[in-house]
Formats: C-alpha cells, structure tokens, sequence
C-alpha cells in the first residue's frame, strides 16, 4: 500500500512540473468557453447581416417603385425576384414577406389604396388593409392627395447556432417614399 501511495505521489510531481500538460489542462479548461463565444459571435455577427440586409431591401423596395410613372404586376414581381437575391443566403420566399402598398391622404384619414406582397411569411401588414385607414410609420403625414409608397419586410429569424442561447424572432422593417412622377394611387396593371 505504501508503494502504491508513494508512486501516486511521484507521478503527481512529475505532473506538476510536466509544461505541456498544464498547457493541455488549461486548453482543456478553456475550449469549451471558447467554442461557446466563437458560435455565440458567429450568430450575431449572422443576425447583424441580416439587418442590414433588411434595412437595404426595405429602402430598396420602396427607392424603385417610387421612380416608377406607372406600374405592371410584372415589374413588382421582377423586383420582388431582386428583393430575394439581395438577402441571400437568407430564404426570403420560405422565411418573410414584403409588402409594398400605395397610401393617399384624404381630408381625414389616408388610405392604403393598393397592396402587393412577396414570401410566405404569416404577417398581415402593418400599415392596413386595400381600403382601409392606414397606419403610417412614425412623423409620416400625408396632405389631401399627396401619396406616398410603404414597403414592409418581416423576416422569421431563426438561429442555427446555439438556438437555446438566441430565440426565434420576427424581424420587422418599414420604408416609405413619395413617388416622382406623379401619383401612384393606382394599382398595378
């Protein structure tokens, strides 16, 4: 029994004095923390681009349209199509939706008076129905009227990473841009 407490002793100092195992018990010790902020940055660093890449769709979306003079459903579908690539690799067909409406100011209210949208996303738009009274973003008045174009973008975020640490969340984007030649109030043929 002595021998074997005695030999445990010796090994555990040639241990203690050993460099390289205190490097692999320190990397031991770490990589799981460091695993956990390489995935933990890649996933935001994933959510970051995808924002951006909202803010420039929305912008985009409602920029094009409102250079328009007059508008086909064809030219709205080809420019949802450059809406899709633009937020590459992010699913915008299986994962959002974008949502472009014409609102007109009236005496009382302004009116959303034609909607056109994109994706599969579940979100009604906030702005409001074809005929009904729009809600417009914040400091947005309209005069007697005046137009003006809203495009929406929702998008499902849903992290690959480290999903108990990060939660699903619905991303929500909103733009809106007076048309320059003329009013859009329109729909689109």
């Amino acid at each position: 029994m002595l021998t074997w407490c005695s030999g445990l002793s010796l090994r555990l100092r040639r241990l203690s004095r050993d460099q390289a195992a205190s490097v692999s018990l320190e990397l031991a010790l770490l990589l799981p923390l460091l695993v956990a902020l390489f995935l933990s940055g890649t996933e935001y660093v994933r959510f970051a681009i995808l924002n951006q890449k909202l803010e420039r769709a929305t912008a985009m979306v409602a920029d094009m349209i409102a250079q328009s003079s007059s508008l086909t459903l064809a030219e709205i579908d080809s420019l949802f199509a450059v809406v899709d690539d633009t937020l590459q690799p992010f699913a915008l067909n299986d994962d959002g939706r974008v949502i472009v409406s014409s609102v007109t100011g009236t005496a009382t209210t302004p009116v959303v008076n034609w909607q056109e949208d994109f994706g599969h996303g579940s979100d009604e738009s906030k702005v409001g129905a074809v005929g009904a009274t729009a809600t417009l973003p914040n400091g947005l008045t309209l005069a007697d009227g005046e137009n003006v174009i809203v495009s929406e973008v929702y998008y499902e975020y849903q992290p690959i990473l480290l999903d108990d640490v990060f939660q699903d969340t619905i991303l929500y984007r909103v733009s809106a841009n007076r048309p320059r030649f003329g009013s859009l109030a329109e729909p689109p043929s």
